[in-house]
């Protein structure tokens, strides 16, 4: 199966792709936050409000976006999103090489395509994925999907820790910009042929959107169990926000540091991701799940409870490890339970809640992180995860056979 798949052009398409898309969003993503925190007055609230707005377009559109996966080529939804980022990034290019500078509102314009491309994109790629190879594949295909999205991860975090101090905000986003360019190139090498499904009248957006959601009510434990296992997730988006500030104002660090730190999370999730797929293998998605989870949540305490650099570096390692370990698995169980004509908005859906809960958290922490401080607000997500973790265990029948059984009959 491995060797099989090894061979296909296809993979290192999808991979060239994904990659240099990842380091050009990446690098952008922690030069656009420090960039308001360090050099704009009162950074920290302009950064979480457009956070904040950001959230609450992307949980709107949310239902939209899954309805447009299922309907339409997955693969032109991803390149007309690469397209989107090329063009917005380089007509902010252009105005900065002759101004020399760019407006708050450009600025603020970055921060909400990096937030849309990753809402858009993830849950694009995963149908994509789900249709252009073989289930037997998604095991291995996650796995390798997700250390390839780790190493884009380091290598960004690495450039952006080199460039933020040495180079113009501009000249980072003409990276962004040929990286857009390549993502585009090797996406449109893939063959690939879109099969509408098939119907016996129109159906309309709503007529779609209704399906989706009978789907998601009639399989309510996996819907908890994703619930649950995003919390990770959700905790890292959020730390985009949290993390600037808990480096500067707590540990009063420079940028250097915060690159830093992007990397040891990286290096915690190439290691997993290298070996989650023997993992799964042997103990099983689901225990899989588990136990990445309470990694992920061990790397949160050792944040909250000692603010050291030392240590902050070392369990950011432990946190890389058990996001992606539990992304991985997870993703895979989507991909096994979830038919390829649901899995748009069902994987909407999840971005929904997930966004919703980011909204909420943003609302709390933005207008008191000031006065609260970044610690506080570690302990609040270090909650959440407690809460998340134990709700695992409430839906252990995700992994039996009989719930597999249910899912075919659900698909077919």
């Amino acid at each position: 199966m491995e060797k099989t798949i090894k061979k296909d052009p296809n993979l290192y398409r999808l991979l060239v792709g994904n990659i240099t898309s990842a380091i050009g969003v990446g690098i952008t993503g922690i030069a656009i936050p420090w960039t308001l925190i360090k050099n704009y007055d009162q950074g920290e609230q302009i950064l979480g409000y457009t956070m904040i707005f950001t959230t609450l377009f992307l949980f709107l559109m949310s239902p939209f976006i899954g309805v447009w996966i299922d309907k339409f080529s997955r693969k032109r939804f991803l390149i007309a999103i690469e397209v989107i980022g090329l063009v917005l990034t380089g007509i902010c290019c252009i105005y900065g090489f002759f101004h020399h500078t760019l407006l708050i509102w450009q600025i603020i314009l970055l921060q909400f395509l990096g937030s849309l491309y990753y809402a858009t994109h993830i849950p694009a790629r995963i149908a994509f994925v789900q249709e252009l190879f073989d289930g037997s594949q998604f095991k291995y295909l996650n796995s390798i999907l997700e250390t390839q999205s780790q190493v884009a991860s380091m290598l960004s975090a690495a450039l952006a820790s080199f460039l933020i101090e040495r180079v113009s905000l501009n000249t980072i986003l003409i990276i962004d910009f040929f990286t857009y360019l390549i993502c585009i190139a090797s996406l449109a090498l893939i063959p690939y042929s879109f099969v509408a499904r098939s119907h016996t009248k129109e159906i309309t957006f709503l007529a779609d959107l209704y399906e989706g959601f009978q789907y998601i009510t009639k399989n309510k434990i996996i819907i908890l169990f994703f619930l649950f296992s995003t919390m990770p997730f959700i905790s890292v988006l959020v730390g985009n926000y949290i993390n600037p500030i808990y480096v500067a104002s707590v540990l009063q660090e420079n940028a250097e540091v915060l690159g830093f730190s992007n990397i040891m999370y990286t290096i915690g999730a190439i290691v997993i991701g290298v070996t989650v797929s023997f993992m799964m293998n042997k103990i099983g998605s689901y225990k899989t799940v588990i136990l990445t989870s309470f990694i992920y949540l061990i790397g949160t305490i050792l944040t909250l409870v000692f603010p050291v650099t030392a240590i902050f570096l070392w369990a950011q390692i432990l946190r890389g490890a058990g996001n992606s370990g539990t992304k991985v698995a997870s993703n895979t169980i989507m991909m096994q339970l979830v038919p390829k004509s649901h899995i748009g908005r069902v994987n909407s859906f999840f971005s929904s809640i997930s966004l919703l809960i980011r909204l909420c958290l943003l609302s709390l922490f933005t207008p008191l992180i000031a006065s609260i401080g970044a610690s506080y607000a570690i302990a609040i997500i270090t909650l959440l995860l407690i809460v998340a973790f134990f709700g695992l265990f409430l839906c252990r029948s995700v992994s039996s056979n009989k719930l597999h059984s249910e899912s075919k009959l659900n698909a077919s």
